[in-house]
């Protein structure tokens, strides 16, 4: 639920309530233990535009959020689908079960003004804060929920109640030149960052008790250029991100910050209307996302400097074609993914997937409207997400060909 205002005086709010809930059955982990977990939250924004502060544009503005959360995990019977030694250390019963409270208060500022008749820029910030309060609803450490040790400890280890706090600033520069009235080309230098998730503070395994994590952030630049003709457009872009303090679980099974990656690539978006009615239009990327430190990992794995991040590939591609024809419209898509590693030490190979899908709407009258969907029209088998994991290849299987209807109906 949310509501929306705005003043004559350029001052505007957003407000909103959440609520979620998740039953969830974790297929892929031996056991196969059940997640419940659930979120409600309430946020306010505040933006307030001021004009002609030293010769541009001023925005500033405030985030505000508060949120409460809670994650139980169970398993009904002993874990018996894997080899002893991993079937001992995941008991039955519940293996986590908590509660965080969660605030989080940010503000930013954005300015925009003229630097000669072609040229413009824009600078700005952004501050942000978050705090956790976590309450550990079962006995603290790797035992199980009635405190019996596992051989060798149990894998799931709960921390006792503690509160974190992050801190995060994030500043942002723009550059923009406008040779001719439908081109423009644009310099863009930026900073992002992701505080730590409650799952990674505090969803911990084997003897880890405290996970002691930075934030993650990532330093960016992109080089672009736009045109607009009368029957076309183009967007071309350039970027290179380095990202650093990223988190991950290392081979003793702990949540860690240390990890750095950089991802350097080009990035198309093309259209064009060929003929009354018709238009042609691609996006995609051609990217490499690389790892940039050496460490072992959960499983054995061996991060090695220089090799490919897994899951990540370097080629992602979407043609489609459009037809309008006054109520009727269609459209024929064209999506690719190209082939990457599914684990980090770059032994285990997906080799992409190709689809199509068909959209036809009609509208007969400006209230009604029919529309037809048919996804994956060839039946392709691809993964969604594909891993290698336990000693053998994990595939998350994509939807098959499927056909969606739809009614819609809108009063004038």
């Amino acid at each position: 639920m949310s509501a929306y205002y705005r003043s004559e005086v350029g001052l505007e709010w957003r407000g909103y309530l959440r609520s979620s809930r998740m039953d969830f059955l974790q297929h892929f982990l031996l056991g196969q233990p059940v997640e419940d977990n659930g979120q409600d939250s309430a946020g306010l924004l505040l933006t307030w535009t001021r004009a002609e502060l030293a010769g541009g544009e001023l925005v500033v503005g405030t985030d505000a959020e508060m949120a409460a959360s809670e994650l139980l995990q169970f398993q009904d019977g002993p874990t018996t689908d894997g080899p002893p030694p991993a079937n001992a250390i995941r008991p039955a019963g519940r293996h986590y079960d908590y509660a965080v409270d969660s605030w989080m208060l940010a503000a930013y500022a954005q300015w925009r003004r003229p630097l000669a008749p072609r040229w413009s820029l824009a600078a700005g910030a952004r501050l942000e804060r978050v705090r956790y309060d976590y309450d550990n609803r079962m006995l603290d450490g790797n035992t199980d929920e009635n405190g019996v040790p596992c051989p060798g400890g149990c894998l799931y280890s709960r921390p006792a109640d503690r509160s974190d706090d992050f801190t995060n600033f994030a500043p942002r520069l723009g550059l923009v030149w406008r040779p001719a009235d439908r081109v423009a080309a644009y310099l863009s230098l930026a900073r992002g960052f992701r505080a730590p998730e409650v799952t990674e503070l505090y969803r911990l395994q084997r003897q880890q008790s405290v996970a002691d994590l930075d934030s993650e952030s990532v330093d960016a630049a992109e080089l672009g250029l736009r045109w607009r003709g009368a029957a076309a457009g183009v967007d071309l872009a350039v970027f290179t991100m380095d990202k650093q303090d990223v988190i991950l679980r290392d081979s003793a099974g702990f949540n860690v910050s240390g990890g750095r990656t950089r991802h350097r690539g080009f990035e198309y978006d093309l259209h064009w209307v060929f003929a009354e009615g018709w238009t042609v239009a691609g996006k995609g990327s051609l990217a490499r996302h690389e790892y940039r430190f050496t460490a072992a990992i959960e499983q054995g794995e061996q991060i090695t400097a220089g090799g490919d991040v897994d899951t990540a590939p370097r080629e992602l591609h979407a043609l489609r074609l459009r037809r309008d024809s006054g109520p009727l419209a269609a459209e024929l898509e064209w999506l690719h993914v190209g082939s990457y590693w599914t684990n980090a030490a770059n032994t285990a190979r997906y080799g992409g997937h190709a689809l199509a899908n068909l959209r036809l709407s009609w509208q007969p009258h400006l209230a009604w409207r029919i529309a037809l969907r048919l996804t994956n029209l060839f039946d392709a088998a691809y993964a969604d997400r594909a891993d290698f994991a336990f000693g053998s290849h994990r595939y998350f299987p994509g939807r098959g060909r499927a056909l969606f209807i739809e009614l819609g109906w809108r009063e004038d």
